[in-house]
């Protein structure tokens, strides 16, 4: 080897001006490296938007944990390397991460870990170095279902057996946004329904203010539910009277109260009834008012929503009574008489009594100016007659008695 060496410096006659020769050496070098150091220099490159990525979110749910604030994080980072080396450097060779592993539910502090897959290159700083991270535990919890019935019926017309598949609705998510769920609600239009109906309703969970909680699930998203439509109608109800009073008591009347009856059924059976029956009200030798509890007859399938099955009923009986008048036979008007023709009253009595029969609150009512005794002389010629006497009265009376019925008397002809 050293003959060699010796060889190489004598054919390139390095051994002579040893000195000049190492300075110009030592010179070609430190140029060699300025000028790479030129060509090639050091350079920071910046990435404003790098992603953190989350790691560990599989094992926390697996451990009853769920992250809340899943918004991505983002940093600033200044890379440092040669030229060369930071040409194709992008943001790919950056693995910027935090492990949530570990944690517990609540806010958490956690710190970024930070790698670079490519060599010679460094990182020189980076915005933050540790992240914010909430965590929750997962729940399940039952919540009330609530169906808003959106519209109303036609006119007479009613819904009832509501029936709901369930009336809970289990909610998981975050405990956080769970608790903020007051109900499960859904909504049904029932406008101008008018037969049973039956659906399946999607339900949303809401907060106390109406608003949808975004951010849980149900385990069941649905609801059947059910109603049946009944038509409601008003009609008469029909008092049924049986059984003989005694001579001398009649009945004055008997009502119901209430008259009418709202009745709710089936549209095709409450279009069939015009009236309600009730059972019978019988007067077998009843001698005074009274009153009385009647059940109504209801046809099958139709019922009253309103009332109860029974009703009461005013019976009104009174006994017959008379009331007397007198009228003297010279006072009553002769109507109809013809002008050449005159009346000579023949007959003995001087008065005319006038029975009137009826009910006490009837008869207390007629004064005698509410009837008038009179004779029709119409169409008759002078002769002697025994006329009729006719009543006129003002007010209707059940029966009407004269003693006597005729009055005796002659029609002359005028003397000029």
């Amino acid at each position: 080897m050293i003959n060699k060496l010796n060889k190489f410096f004598k054919d390139t006659n390095l051994s002579s001006n040893t000195t000049a020769k190492v300075i110009s050496i030592v010179f070609a070098i430190v140029f060699w490296v300025f000028v790479m150091d030129q060509v090639n220099p050091e350079i920071i490159k910046e990435f404003s938007n790098v992603r953190v990525e989350i790691v560990g979110i599989e094992q926390i749910n697996n451990e009853g944990l769920v992250l809340l604030n899943e918004e991505e994080n983002f940093v600033k980072i200044s890379v440092k390397g040669r030229r060369n080396d930071l040409l194709s450097f992008d943001e790919n060779y950056l693995v910027i991460t935090a492990d949530i592993r570990g944690y517990q539910q609540g806010l958490n502090t956690v710190p970024i870990d930070k790698r670079i897959l490519a060599d010679n290159v460094t990182i020189a700083d980076i915005s933050k170095s540790e992240i914010k991270v909430e965590l929750d535990k997962i729940v399940s919890i039952p919540k009330v279902v609530e169906i808003e019935k959106i519209g109303k019926l036609n006119a007479g017309f009613e819904l009832d057996n509501i029936i709901q598949s369930k009336a809970e609705v289990i909610v998981k998510g975050p405990e956080t946004f769970v608790n903020r769920v007051e109900a499960v609600r859904g909504e049904i239009t029932i406008t101008g329904i008018e037969n049973d109906y039956q659906t399946e309703v999607s339900m949303v969970p809401v907060d106390y203010d109406g608003n949808e909680v975004v951010g849980v699930e149900l385990i069941e998203g649905s609801v059947v539910y059910s109603f049946e439509v009944f038509k409601l109608k008003t009609v008469p109800i029909d008092l049924k009277v049986v059984g003989e009073l005694p001579e001398e008591y009649i009945l004055v009347d008997v009502f119901s109260n209430p008259t009418t009856v709202v009745i709710k059924g089936k549209s095709e059976n409450v279009d069939k009834i015009k009236k309600i029956e009730t059972s019978v009200i019988d007067l077998t030798e009843k001698l005074e008012s009274f009153d009385i509890n009647l059940n109504l007859i209801l046809p099958e399938g139709i019922n009253t929503p309103y009332v109860k099955e029974s009703i009461s009923v005013n019976v009104i009986i009174e006994k017959l009574e008379t009331k007397e008048f007198v009228f003297a036979v010279s006072e009553m008007p002769i109507i109809n008489l013809n002008e050449n023709l005159n009346i000579k009253i023949t007959d003995k009595n001087d008065t005319v009594d006038l029975t009137l029969k009826d009910i006490r609150s009837k008869l207390d009512e007629i004064i005698r100016n509410d009837i008038e005794l009179v004779l029709d002389v119409s169409d008759l010629l002078p002769g002697k007659y025994m006329l009729p006497i006719e009543i006129v009265t003002k007010k209707e009376i059940r029966e009407l008695y004269l003693n006597p019925e005729i009055v005796e008397l002659e029609i002359l002809i005028t003397e000029e």
